[in-house]
């Protein structure tokens, strides 16, 4: 067999692998996948995406290509069972209990009326079922409660018999089932994240948990979109080493909370737990809507590190955005030709930071100028020569304005840098916050990121949209203080 050089090995091809590729491809950095099956799962499995995971896709720009088809370095994705984390003699360490769950993707034939709602059913004497409608108009899954049982031994049979005994009285039978399973729930966290910062674990290599709040192949992927960007810049040359260090800082943590709250919220599906502590269906149902923001991926906070300013940062400047935490967006409207938008679908996941101006229409016309030379010198230290004046960077400018009462011209050429392989005016990062009839929301962007037009703001946003620092325009010196620690300066 011909020997093949890479300088990314990624040992799996699940969601945290795929995902780190996309970002070492956009690089042209050279990787290698290995996978142990020959082909994707067409169905079940880790196939439940949350919010987060939806964004990321748009981010990445691959959500249409996914919807079209709706039906020196080693990254360890390969799963719960990781060779490479064994190879390292890394240890999982954690809870490994004795409860048992089966579930199964299922067309029922059934006359209970509640079999399209996610519902929770209880018997007396038979354990949990959970019911998680799916795509289409008849797929189901099941999460079933097993006792007395090895997860090894449980048979597709012995889940349909315990669907057929928890839904009685009403009838049920399983015209077709596309996938099962049955698994011991454990809360399980690798003893350490990575060997000298050169083998790195991402997914469910480093954290096992149970999969009833759809987390598994969502934070896993969460790993993959935060270590891809930092590889991809360190191995180019734009970052130093250390940032690598951030994504153990950072993804270990979530960790741990992804643990936590999984060993908290399996507990309500017990009935032995819920008998115990006198869990009523209200107490349930109350617990589960609580945990929705966790649970949709939007509750993950960064501690502070080289690539996430929170001490720096004055919270009042944008108090409706949180430092370590996504950007969210706002509908806001292009100046160039009045299109109402997302702020968001302006901040490409290509590599980049994105820097955010935001300021009033005076600001805009007559003070605007001394913020853009501060960019334009921010740009020259660490853009090499030769490369596109907004490789590095990506400014977004927002002005608290009527859109009749500004004019582009008025405007600093760092918002309008001539760019691609023409070399043309890019016109599309100017956006004001004013209202537009063909979208809801416009004209509050300034309200909900708590921003003061008056005053104004620079947010700095990582690569992999979360919010990095927030300063007031009078201290945009100060980028250059903060970008030397994680970025390769040229100058």
């Amino acid at each position: 067999m011909e020997s093949e050089k890479v300088q990314v090995i990624i040992c799996g091809g699940g969601s945290a692998g795929l995902t780190a590729a996309i970002w070492l491809a956009r690089f042209n950095i050279d990787f290698k996948i290995l996978e142990r099956r020959p082909g994707p799962l067409e169905i079940g499995q880790a196939d439940g995406v949350q919010c987060r995971t939806v964004e990321i896709f748009e981010n990445l720009g691959i959500s249409e290509r996914l919807l079209e088809e709706a039906y020196h370095v080693m990254e360890g994705c390969d799963g719960a069972h990781s060779t490479v984390r064994k190879s390292l003699g890394f240890k999982m360490v954690g809870d490994s209990s004795d409860s048992v769950w089966g579930v199964m993707d299922v067309y029922p034939v059934t006359n209970f009326p509640d079999i399209r709602k996610k519902a929770m059913l209880q018997s007396k004497s038979d354990g949990n079922l959970m019911i998680i409608p799916r795509e289409g108009d008849e797929l189901v899954r099941f999460y079933i409660e097993l006792s007395g049982t090895s997860a090894r031994d449980v048979t597709e049979q012995d889940l349909i018999n315990k669907v057929k005994r928890i839904f009685h009285p009403y009838d049920i039978d399983i015209a077709r089932t596309v996938w099962w399973s049955a698994y011991v729930i454990g809360q399980r966290l690798a003893d350490h994240f990575t060997k000298d910062h050169r083998i790195f674990l991402t997914g469910d290599a480093c954290h096992t948990h149970s999969p009833k709040a759809g987390q598994g192949m969502n934070v896993s992927l969460q790993d993959g979109f935060n270590i891809g960007w930092k590889m991809a810049h360190v191995l180019t040359g734009r970052a130093p080493p250390s940032v690598l260090e951030t994504y153990v800082l950072e993804r270990q943590q979530t960790a741990q909370q992804l643990i936590e709250f999984d060993r908290s919220f399996s507990k309500l599906f017990s009935s032995e737990y819920r008998k115990a502590n006198g869990i009523t269906a209200k107490h349930f149902r109350d617990k589960f809507v609580e945990a929705g923001r966790y649970t949709a991926g939007m509750a993950t906070r960064y501690k502070p590190s080289i690539v996430t300013s929170l001490e720096e940062s004055d919270n009042s400047i944008a108090s409706g955005l949180t430092v370590g935490m996504r950007f969210p967006s706002a509908p806001v409207v292009r100046l160039s030709d009045t299109k109402p938008m997302q702020l968001n679908k302006n901040l490409a996941a290509d590599g980049r930071w994105h820097l955010l101006t935001f300021c009033s229409g005076d600001f805009a016309r007559k003070g605007l100028h001394e913020v853009a030379r501060e960019f334009g010198n921010l740009i020259k230290m660490f853009t090499p020569a030769g490369d596109p004046v907004d490789k590095v960077f990506s400014h977004t400018l927002l002005i608290k304005a009527e859109r009749k009462t500004i004019e582009i011209d008025q405007l600093p050429e760092v918002f309008f840098p001539h760019t691609g392989p023409y070399n043309l005016r890019n016109v599309h990062r100017v956006f004001v916050d004013d209202t537009n009839p063909y979208m809801l929301g416009c004209g509050q962007a300034f309200s909900k990121y708590g921003i003061n037009a008056e005053q104004g703001a620079i947010v700095v946003v990582r690569p992999d949209l979360y919010t990095a620092r927030v300063l007031s325009l009078s201290q945009v010196a100060d980028l250059f203080t903060f970008f030397k620690g994680c970025l390769s300066s040229i100058g």
